[in-house]
Parts: structure tokens; C-alpha cells; sequence
């Protein structure tokens, strides 16, 4: 799936890991979108393979994802259904907080 972000079409790639729990936990994958977009500017600042978390406490989810290919992929690794004391898996994940 691709989306507009930094006037690019970038390839949003979903895990299979991601595709069960998003299954599980009835996440709509249009919020996990629109929560990338909202966040554009901050995932923008992000260096290659980082890993980061987007938590977003008005649909009590995060999403666990990746950037790749410099930008023109990012990878959703996981998505949980809560957003309120969510610790990351890796200490060197960036969290990213949308209002």
C-alpha cells in the first residue's frame, strides 16, 4: 500500500506479525495510516532502519514500525491495542506521541 508522505509515495509494508495482531485486536488499518501521516514531520527526522513507536492515546493504540529503503518504506512490525504506559521492546526506539 502506498501513501503521499514527503510529497513521495511511500511503500507501507505490514509483517505478518502485524497483519494477525491488527486481525486480533480489530484495528482498522486506517488508523495506523492516518497516524503515520499525522506524524509525517517527526518520522521525517528519522534515520534509516530506525525503529519507532507511535503512540496515540485518542484510539489507544501503537504502532511498532520501521523505516527502510531511506524513507521510501516503512514497515509496520506490530500494532497493540493500548497506548497508555506502553514500554518499548528496545531502549533505542523512538517514541513519537500524536495528540
Amino acid at each position: 500500500m502506498f501513501v503521499q508522505m514527503w510529497g513521495c509515495d511511500v511503500d507501507i509494508q505490514f509483517s505478518k506479525h502485524a497483519l494477525k495482531r491488527i486481525s486480533e485486536r480489530n484495528i482498522l488499518k486506517e488508523i495506523i495510516i492516518n497516524d503515520l501521516i499525522t506524524s509525517e514531520n517527526k518520522i521525517g527526522e528519522l534515520k534509516n532502519n530506525q525503529r519507532f513507536a507511535l503512540i496515540d492515546k485518542t484510539t489507544n493504540t501503537t504502532i511498532i514500525a520501521q523505516i527502510r529503503d531511506f524513507g521510501e518504506t516503512i514497515m509496520i512490525i506490530t500494532v497493540v491495542d493500548k497506548a497508555e504506559k506502553f514500554k518499548t521492546k528496545y531502549h533505542t526506539d523512538v517514541i513519537i506521541y500524536i495528540n
